[in-house]
This record gives structure tokens, sequence and C-alpha cells, in this order.
């Protein structure tokens, strides 16, 4: 009687995880819940970058060959975006996010990342957390109903009452276990990864990341799109070894900078905080292209 009970739970259990049910917490489990997996607001990232676009920059991506041939691959890929500081990197990612968002099917996962917005204490991102924001984006369906993936929220119940029992932490998911539960959590045939500014996770730590990020694109159970950016770093070199390079000079950036720099030029004049505003048509001219020529495709 009692082991048939036992396996009637098991069967239930298996089930469950199966069907990737969901669950709604009370807000202070949410909230507990969200701060053993990732507090990185990731969402908030993005929308402050999208925002900050200057609206007309960044069309050309849409037409380059490296681009348009990662967005439309029937395979896994990964695209490589590299260029100076100050090239316009992030500027370009938060433009492919919301092309990704825009154009992709309702189905398939857009997950996404930006190192820069997420140092921690020494000034660095933490390679550890950009896999559980990964997670956190799969595992939380709706924040304003606290709607989560149940079997993660399992999971970290498990950790909470070992912790309990022990020295009271809750013991954190490493960067391969978080592999595993987007893995088990994924239900589509494509997914695409966009992480920004990469080089900012500290070359000592950065292989926890890479490694993970290789073993979810060479995963045939589906397929798997991945962006990163960075500034030029062999040891990044190194790890990339054989994915498509985009690299950011100054013919592919020079129509992005010429707006940008008009932009502020004409601001500062409007604003009357360039010679009073009292600056004729000529002169505006020189400028624009006094800084264009210096900034030489930053």
């Amino acid at each position: 009687m009692c082991d048939s009970y036992v396996q009637r739970l098991i069967r239930t259990d298996v089930m469950r995880i199966d069907e990737n049910i969901m669950t709604s917490l009370k807000a202070q489990s949410f909230r507990d819940f969200i701060a053993w997996l990732s507090l990185t607001p990731y969402r908030e990232h993005h929308v402050r970058h999208s925002k900050h676009r200057l609206r007309g920059t960044t069309q050309w991506l849409t037409n380059d060959s490296c681009y348009v041939d990662w967005k439309s691959s029937a395979s896994s890929s990964l695209l490589w975006l590299r260029g100076i500081l100050g090239s316009g990197k992030t500027n370009l990612i938060s433009a492919v996010i919301d092309d990704s968002l825009q154009s992709t099917d309702v189905q398939s996962p857009v997950l996404y990342y930006y190192c820069g917005d997420a140092k921690g204490h020494g000034g660095r991102c933490d390679a550890k957390d950009v896999m559980r924001s990964l997670l956190r984006q799969l595992t939380v369906k709706n924040e304003d109903n606290f709607e989560i993936v149940e079997q993660v929220h399992l999971e970290f119940r498990r950790r909470e009452a070992r912790g309990k029992v022990g020295t009271g932490d809750v013991d954190k998911l490493e960067p391969y276990e978080c592999t595993h539960w987007i893995a088990q959590l994924l239900q589509t045939d494509e997914v695409i990864i966009i992480i920004d500014a990469i080089d900012e996770i500290d070359v000592t730590y950065r292989h926890l990341l890479l490694k993970e990020l290789t073993t979810l694109r060479d995963d045939s159970a589906r397929v798997t799109k991945i962006l990163l950016s960075s500034r030029d770093d062999t040891n990044l070199g190194q790890w990339l070894e054989g994915a498509t390079e985009l690299h950011l000079q100054a013919s592919l950036t020079q129509a992005d900078m010429q707006h940008f720099v008009n932009h502020c030029v004409s601001t500062a004049i409007e604003n009357k905080h360039l010679l009073d505003g009292r600056v004729d048509p000529l002169f505006q001219s020189e400028l624009e292209s006094y800084f264009l020529d210096r900034a030489d495709g930053m």
C-alpha cells in the first residue's frame, strides 16, 4: 500500500516536470526565488539602451551579410561583433535584441544580457550571473502575477531546505546546472542568445560562461543562435575561433557617426549651449566635419 502510494507520487512528479507547468507564488516567496536565481534587471537595462538609441542609426546592420546570414541560418551559429571602445557595439546589440523580439516567432525565446550594466564587486561582470539570468528569463513567465516554472522553484525549495539543516546558506546554481535547466525548459526548435560586452567578464572566470554557451550551441536538439559583442580581445579570439566575425570598422559605422555628430551639434545649438545658439550654418557644418574627422570610427 505504502509502496503503491510512493509510486503514484513519483509518477505525478514526473508528469509535472514533463509538462513544464506553472506555479504562482506569493510576493515574498517570489522575491526570495529571484534573489536566489538572479537579481539583474536585464529588462530595464535593455529598455534604457533601446530608448537612448538615436533614431536612424544601426540601420546598416540589417543589410550586412554577416548579420543576415546569422539571422536566417537554419543551423546553430555564433556571431562575434567586435570593435574598439566607443564604436557603438551596445547600440547595435540593443537594435538586434529589438529586431529579434519583434521578428522572432512568439514561441522562440530571445535571451539577452548586458555585461556592462551588471558589474559587481571589482567592477567586473559575474560569469555565473549571466547564465542564471538567462535561466531566469525562461523560468519567470509573468512577473506581475509571480508566475514561474514550477520545477525550477522546486529545485530552489530543495536547496533552501538543505540550507536550513546546514549552514543556513542556499546554494546557487552553477553555470553547468543552468545549462541543464535551460536545455530542459526549452521546448522550441530555436533559441536566440545575445550577450553584450562579454569582455567585461574577468578573463579568469570567462571560461565558465563560454563553455556553457558552446554546449548550448552544439546541442543538436534545437537551433541555437548566439551573438556576442566585445572589444578586440586575444583570449576571446581563442575561445571564439571559427565563429563568424563582424569587425566594426569606420567604413561600416561612418553613417551612424555622422548622424550622431550632427545630432550632438544641433542639440547643443538648439539648447544654446554652443555660442549661445548663434551659429551660422557654414560654421555648424565645419564643426560637424571637424568632430567627425577626429572620431575615427568611435
